[in-house]
């Protein structure tokens, strides 16, 4: 787990993966990670991992790093619902529902610009008559 915390995209995965685990995961995660505390801090990608998990404070005491990550948990939940109360959140895609009644394509163009008859006729290719073989010519003389 260390080599991925000190590349750029695997700080980015492990970020990602920290994000949505519970914390039995992040425990797991925490205690591989404190053991290399110091090769951690000298990366600019582990020291992001180092503090994005609280590392110091895994390593000085469990218990009050596992009441600060349910703490951030709460903090966060509450953001979330001040943002929407305030209606500043984004709607996402899902959330939208729009009702949109199908409209024909011929009730949106104007008459004056669709082709008259003629004109179709005149943009159809013409049909070409098939020409029969020179052997099938002489099949038939020979008989």
């Amino acid at each position: 787990m260390i080599p991925l915390s000190l590349n750029k995209f695997g700080s980015r995965v492990l970020d990602v993966i920290w994000a949505w685990a519970n914390i039995k995961n992040k425990t797991i995660i925490a205690a591989a990670l404190s053991e290399r505390i110091a090769q951690l801090n000298a990366n600019q990608y582990g020291k992001f991992i180092s503090e994005k998990c609280m590392l110091q404070l895994y390593r000085r005491d469990a218990k009050e790093w596992a009441e600060a990550i349910g703490k951030g948990k709460k903090h966060q939940q509450a953001l979330d619902d001040v943002v929407q109360e305030l209606g500043l959140a984004k709607k996402r895609k899902s959330e939208k529902k729009i009702k949109e009644e199908p409209v024909e394509m011929m009730d949106v163009m104007d008459e004056s610009i669709l082709p008259t008859e003629e004109e179709e006729d005149e943009d159809q290719p013409k049909k070409k008559k098939k020409k029969k073989s020179k052997k099938g010519r002489k099949m038939s003389e020979d008989e």
